[in-house]
């Protein structure tokens, strides 16, 4: 991986997609955190009826493939002991984006009418799912439950999450009778995953977060984490070019100090320049493992197309502000510590 500039210089990066290797369990099953193929289950939601599920803990990843049989919505359920966090995916459009819109705080019946609702998220050319067979990713990162369709994580629909939420249940929102298939994803045949130098794979997310997640450490070597970093001072601003691809997902703005750091995930923006981002606190000294965060949805929002994305970013005197080139007016922010003055940028696929 080429290694990424700031101060007005090119952050390239070259991702090379991950074979797909043979299933380790049988269809129907999952690799369990012990390592163990464990059987799906299915759970009584107090709904009437019972749903497919499957243990999903923090760090692991899944994929469902669901056979509709008619025009129906399709929820992935997060659940614990106490409560659940949906993705309602209703349909799809034809760049692979998911149309979607999440729920928190939902009973452990997973009944949305008892969560609190976040705003829908439809990317143009979006349309309700038809009868036919799909294939989706579910991972379960630090902080969020991220479903896409295989082969297409740029278009992820997400919801926050914790560890103790770690069941995944699907079920369809009109009772529709649809078939769902969970396989063990530790290599799923799309961008989301990283290569180790062994041979096997772990999730990109888990690429350059501070912990050895692949057994030979490759996912943490200099090679591939050696980011460049710029020194900020309070009222200074730093342009920053990003060479980004769709594939690439997206983009990390940090500011760190040598602990810690607060971070702005950048999505995409809206034709007027307004950033689609995630503002994080806590996190380490990579700008990884975050532990809180607040989403910002503008209306008329899309992912970054292909092509250089220019940013300014402005160390103030208690946060991180970036914003388009040319947008002035439109900023995304993080608050930040006063020792945070380290700039790193990193493309996250």
């Amino acid at each position: 991986m080429a290694p990424y500039f700031v101060l007005a210089a090119l952050v390239c990066v070259a991702v090379a997609a991950p074979q797909l290797e043979d299933a380790t369990c049988d269809s129907g099953s999952i690799r369990s955190s012990s390592g163990e193929c464990q059987k799906v289950s299915r759970l009584h939601h107090g709904l009437g009826a019972s749903y497919p599920s499957v243990d999903l803990l923090e760090g692991q990843q899944v994929e469902v493939a669901v056979q509709l049989t008619s025009q129906d919505w399709i929820h992935f359920q997060l659940c614990g002991s106490e409560s659940c966090n949906l993705v309602v995916v209703w349909g799809l459009n034809p760049s692979g984006e998911l149309y979607y819109v999440n729920f928190t705080s939902c009973n452990t019946d997973g009944d949305w009418n008892t969560g609190v609702r976040g705003p829908d998220v439809k990317p143009e050319g979006a349309a309700y799912f038809t009868p036919g067979q799909y294939s989706f990713v579910a991972e379960h990162r630090s902080s969020q439950l991220v479903v896409w369709l295989n082969g297409y994580p740029q278009g992820a629909g997400l919801v926050s999450a914790n560890p103790q939420l770690n069941q995944l249940r699907l079920r369809a929102e009109r009772g529709t009778p649809m078939n769902v298939t969970f396989e063990d994803s530790t290599c799923a045949s799309d961008s989301s995953n990283f290569r180790c130098g062994d041979g096997s794979c772990v999730s990109i997310w888990f690429k350059c977060d501070g912990f050895r997640d692949c057994a030979d450490g490759s996912d943490e070597s200099d090679d591939i984490c050696d980011t460049p970093v710029a020194t900020v001072s309070v009222g200074e601003v730093v342009t920053v070019r990003v060479q980004h691809e769709e594939k690439h997902g997206h983009v990390d703005v940090s500011l760190c100090d040598n602990a810690s750091c607060s971070t702005l995930a950048l999505y995409g923006s809206t034709p007027e320049g307004a950033l689609w981002f995630f503002s994080w606190t806590g996190c380490n000294a990579l700008g990884a493992n975050c532990t809180a965060g607040v989403e910002e949805y503008p209306i008329g929002r899309k992912y970054f197309p292909s092509g250089e994305l220019v940013l300014a970013v402005q160390r103030r005197a208690s946060e991180l502000a970036v914003w388009l080139d040319g947008s002035p007016d439109s900023v995304a922010n993080v608050t930040v510590g006063a020792a945070n003055r380290r700039l790193r940028v990193r493309p996250i696929y």
